[in-house]
């Protein structure tokens, strides 16, 4: 799908690299909240079964299948969809495996050095939650039709009641119970010298560790070597609900390079969708062109752009515009509304609010809006063309002639976005609405007819247009400014009482508290050609 169709469904993507991942679960590891080293040992239940332990050291002297290695996690996406794979490598190790069949089976040590065991993961959140509760079943062998899966209420969690610590690496693989939820994938799997044989005991160990997650070592928030629960993280209520992801699904994006590859958090917010929808949502393009950026996160146009700013700022601009305008022109129409109005530009948009004439009078109304990014913030840059055609004639007694008078005023206007902190250390959003602002104008008044007589026969129409351009020549410039002022002191505090920093410095009017920040640093707002604002981030390392 082209990327920006994503907003149709949700509000927020999330994007991680999967070089970023990798990196972090390397320092997951070094710190200790992944486990570095992974043992299972086969033994006799007491039905007289084979089961599985967890050991943290070999038997001196093996009598069951075991192994004890130092592990590595990471993840590969090999393929654009919903599936990712999940690898265990083991850089160090022993395994005692059996050799043989019946009474001449030995034990035999290998080495377990490169050995790799990999699975696919599937992260299709909503497919599970449909499949768990029987709305489809999974027809893959071994599964009678009318089973229901038993998945993990953690693993369906993230679907309904995403949270900030769910945005942590730590929370990426949650305990999916039922084996049938991800599958071997030998082809990326390896057991070293102990070849095929080796490899399907191998395997039948980690199928007995994923199957068996409730009951090991007090139990295992994770998919493959997490032990611990995850870090808290404290709700952030000064976030506003339109930013505050509810749930979320996953899709992967295969790239030429391959730590180029990305994992995409699609996210719905409280105060948007709300809920995550069925489907497939493979996107066509990388979110991610930069080369040392761990992760972005994309906001949906209707979310930030188009309802907290060029909305808010087209419907008061319009109004005020034709209030003036309609103390001179009492017939001219208020404009169009704004669906009607905008049109797509290479970088930004078009705004045609009126092109209205009738009978000599004219009330044209336009501008734009590029979005301009720079190493300072992102800038919107609104530039617009006002006209106005004013015609009265008279043919009265002995006085007959007619004025015209045509104005013409073209302006601009700069705000800034830029990501900053506020007094409480958290990541912002923060607009500078006091950059500078133009205005040029031009006004020809022509009479057809003694100018003197027409001039007092006309004074009534002729001092609402010096009134017009009164207001052009001395309120203009601040009635944008104060439109922005408006849009971020109401608009925004009307969407989230506590979401709004006011006060931020002498030219900062309002702030957006965004979501992500305790597990990220949050740089470097951007934005599409049709308005999605994105945010460079890099990932805080566990420590």
């Amino acid at each position: 799908m082209v990327n920006q169709h994503i907003f149709d469904s949700f509000d927020m993507v999330l994007s991680l690299k999967q070089k970023t991942i990798n990196q972090q679960f390397d320092n997951l590891v070094d710190v200790g909240i992944i486990k570095s080293t992974f043992g299972l040992q086969q033994i006799v239940g007491p039905d007289g079964k084979y089961t599985f332990e967890l050991i943290d050291e070999l038997p001196k002297t093996p009598q069951n299948s075991c192994f004890l290695g130092e592990i590595r996690p990471s993840v590969l996406i090999e393929s654009t969809g919903q599936t990712i794979i999940f690898k265990l490598e083991f850089t160090s190790g022993t395994a005692w495996f059996w050799q043989g069949m019946g009474p001449a089976a030995q034990l035999q040590e290998y080495d377990m050095s490169g050995w790799v065991f990999s699975a696919n993961v599937n992260l299709d959140l909503k497919e599970l939650e449909l499949k768990n509760n029987g709305a489809h079943q999974l027809l893959m062998p071994g599964n009678q039709p009318n089973q229901q899966l038993k998945i993990d209420v953690k693993a369906l969690d993230q679907l309904n009641h995403f949270k900030e610590e769910n945005y942590s690496i730590n929370c990426l693989f949650t305990n999916f119970e039922d084996t049938t939820l991800w599958k071997f994938n030998p082809s990326l799997s390896s057991a070293g010298s102990s070849g095929d044989v080796g490899l399907e005991q191998f395997k039948n160990f980690m199928d007995f560790y994923v199957r068996n997650l409730q009951t090991i070592n007090n139990g295992n928030p994770y998919v493959l070597g997490y032990f611990p629960e995850a870090k808290k993280v404290k709700p952030n209520n000064d976030i506003p609900e339109i930013l505050q992801a509810s749930g979320v699904t996953y899709s992967c994006f295969k790239a030429a390079q391959e730590n180029d590859s990305t994992l995409n958090y699609l996210l719905v917010t409280k105060g948007g969708k709300k809920t995550v929808p069925p489907g497939k949502f493979d996107f066509d393009t990388n979110w991610i062109t930069k080369p040392n950026v761990h992760a972005k996160m994309i906001y949906s146009p209707s979310n930030i752009m188009t309802n907290l700013i060029l909305e808010p700022f087209y419907n008061q601009f319009a109004t005020k515009v034709h209030t003036e305008v309609a103390k001179i022109i009492g017939n001219a129409p208020v404009g169009n509304p704004y669906a009607q109005a905008v049109t797509p530009l290479e970088n930004g948009f078009s705004y045609l609010i009126s092109n209205w004439g009738h009978d000599h009078q004219v009330y044209q109304n336009t501008y734009t809006v590029a979005f301009d990014e720079k190493e300072d913030g992102l800038y919107l840059r609104f530039a617009g063309l006002l006209k106005m055609v004013v015609y009265e004639d008279v043919d009265f007694l002995f006085l007959e002639g007619s004025v015209t008078d045509t104005i013409t005023a073209t302006w601009s206007k700069n705000i800034k976005l830029y990501v900053d902190k506020n007094d409480k250390g958290q990541d912002i959003l923060a607009v500078d609405t006091d950059e500078a602002a133009f205005i040029n104008k031009a006004d020809d008044r022509d009479f057809d007819g003694p100018a003197g007589k027409l001039t007092e026969f006309f004074e009534k129409i002729l001092d609402a247009i010096d009134g017009f351009l009164d207001f052009l020549n001395l309120d203009f410039l601040t009635f944008l400014t104060d439109i922005f002022h408006n849009i971020f002191e109401v608009k925004l505090n009307h969407l989230s009482l506590d979401s709004i920093g006011n006060s931020m410095g002498s030219s900062t009017e309002a702030s957006i508290v965004l979501p992500a920040g305790d597990t990220f640093f949050i740089k470097s707002p951007g934005c599409y050609p049709y308005g999605a604002i994105t945010t460079d981030l890099f990932y805080k390392s566990e420590s």
